[in-house]
């Protein structure tokens, strides 16, 4: 395909030469020679749009790794080092443009190994490409569950699916005597592939807990129309609010509930999100509006070193690049991925077979800044999630119980 001007301004590349170092590194007492030959990883993010707060911080978690690599110990086959070429594209929160953009890497960039975009929606729109490439697809992005029920066999996601993003709270309810204060909830239901994927186990937790849904069903809304979310926080308003106000939905979903929570004078006990307030950048954002909101977290920062080696490094270096954010797990997902991928390509001894580099990856049974990876015959990674809660303008874990860095505020 053709590639605008504009789409090529919006191409990031990273390639960290080894002549600095002269030709040749010295690892493990062994002579490797730094080859010219680059390893081509390419991705699209949503730089711009609806998921760029989510987006550019799955690119900073890449962007980090490659020229962690590329600076280190590079990816090593046999006597051999090679540097990451990384190719990113900005797909404007759009999945037909990214479609569009993963033809450019696999048919025009030829690229050996690709990450993922943000969004289930675009990481359902890019995989069938990958697949029929046959080319290793390592995504951060995409949690629907859907994505794991079409056979596919070069897919592996860093996401717990969907379906468990709302685990974590109501655990927390059903260990503990507050679920009792809880007799009314309200879902916010953005209509898009990951929030349908998540609100059926909402719906059904809620009714084993026996809390009553206000409205007998989400207050649904296109995906991107924010303006639906006003008029629907009124209809709640209206029918007498509810206890738990769960939103289902991206981070930008997530800030609008809160303010709308704010602007209409609702009083919860709780809000939950499932996308969105586990990022530092909510409570900057929102400010005392966020304070003591909720949410699922795939992975959090304060995870033992010896449960995620090199994790205590990364959240000190992300911080310094980053202007003291906290990184949350979206740069933690797209940071984990690459060392997911040099970690399958050492282990196979190749970046251009395809197939054996996939192998590997079914096998992978790895420690990382993420934790233990490892993947589903369906390319689902194992474990569970987390749940934070921003207090005074901190996120922090609250759950489970042995990761909490403090305790729930509840009612908030």
């Amino acid at each position: 395909m053709a590639i605008s001007k504009g789409y090529l301004a919006a191409i990031i590349v990273i390639v960290l030469a080894g002549g600095a170092l002269g030709g040749y590194l010295y690892w493990n007492s062994t002579q490797i020679k730094t080859s010219d030959v680059v390893i081509k990883v390419g991705a699209t993010v949503s730089m711009t749009g609806k998921y760029q707060t989510e987006g550019l911080r799955v690119l900073n978690g890449y962007k980090m790794a490659v020229n962690e690599i590329n600076n280190g110990s590079g990816v090593v086959i046999g006597n051999t080092r090679y540097n990451i070429k990384l190719i990113v594209y900005d797909d404007q929160s759009s999945a037909t443009k990214a479609g569009q953009l993963y033809d450019t890497l696999i048919n025009n960039d030829k690229v050996n190994i690709l990450l993922g975009p943000y969004s289930s929606g675009i990481v359902k729109a890019v995989a069938p490409k990958a697949e029929a490439a046959k080319i290793p697809f390592i995504q951060a992005g995409g949690a629907s569950d859907s994505i794991y029920t079409q056979g596919y066999k070069y897919t592996f996601g860093l996401y717990r699916k969907a379906s468990l993003y709302s685990q974590p709270l109501f655990q927390w309810l059903n260990e503990s005597t507050n679920v009792k204060q809880i007799k009314t909830a309200a879902i916010f239901l953005e209509d898009s592939s990951f929030p349908l994927s998540v609100e059926p186990a909402v719906e059904t937790y809620l009714k084993n807990a026996g809390i009553t849904l206000v409205n007998n069903k989400a207050y649904k809304y296109s995906s991107g129309d924010l303006n639906a979310v006003g008029t629907d926080m009124g209809l709640l308003k209206s029918a007498g609010g509810a206890d738990l106000i769960v939103t289902v939905g991206h981070y930008a979903d997530a800030a609008e509930v809160v303010k709308q929570v704010s602007a209409q004078s609702l009083t919860p006990k709780a809000i939950f999100g499932t996308v969105g307030p586990a990022e530092s950048a909510f409570a900057t954002e929102l400010g005392a509006k966020a304070n003591h909101v909720l949410g699922f977290a795939q992975w959090v920062p304060n995870i033992p070193e010896a449960q995620a080696p090199g994790i205590t490094n990364f959240v000190k270096s992300y911080k310094q690049l980053h202007n003291n954010e906290t990184p949350a797990y979206h740069a933690a997902g797209g940071y984990s991925a690459v060392y997911v991928l040099k970690a399958a390509i050492e282990k196979a001894g190749t970046f251009t077979d395809g197939l054996k580099v996939r192998d590997t990856l079914t096998k992978l049974n790895i420690k990382t800044v993420w934790g233990t990876v490892s993947f589903t015959s369906t390319g689902l990674i194992t474990g569970s999630g987390f749940m934070t809660q921003v207090q005074n303008g901190v996120v922090e874990t609250v759950y489970p119980l042995a990761y909490k860095t403090a305790n729930i505020v509840f009612p908030m």
